[in-house]
């Protein structure tokens, strides 16, 4: 009974291909290259995160949570998460850039 999971760009992928539409009109309603797409449906290559976003909208496309996330002891949870790590200072690129600054 080892079932293995269906990744989250497999569920895409399937949509798209459920959807009924050919590749060329997802990819020009998604303003994406049909060369991208067509990479995307052969497994060739992933899709960009912007792409994504704008396919996900054209398909009707949500995301689920299962099961309640819960976070690992010491870490913080994903919901509420201020930004600010260990040190108490927030870190990141602003952060370093903004160093030494008044």
């Amino acid at each position: 009974m080892n079932q293995k999971r269906e990744s989250f760009l497999d569920q895409v992928r399937r949509a798209v291909a459920e959807s009924g539409l050919p590749h060329n009109k997802l990819s020009q309603m998604a303003a994406m290259d049909p060369a991208a797409m067509c990479r995307f449906m052969s497994r060739e290559r992933g899709i960009g995160g912007k792409a994504l976003d704008r396919l996900a909208a054209v398909l009707g496309l949500y995301v689920a949570q299962k099961t309640p996330h819960v976070a690992p002891q010491g870490t913080l949870a994903r919901q509420g998460d201020s930004g600010v790590g260990r040190s108490g200072r927030r870190g990141g690129k602003a952060a370093r850039a903004t160093k030494g600054r008044a």
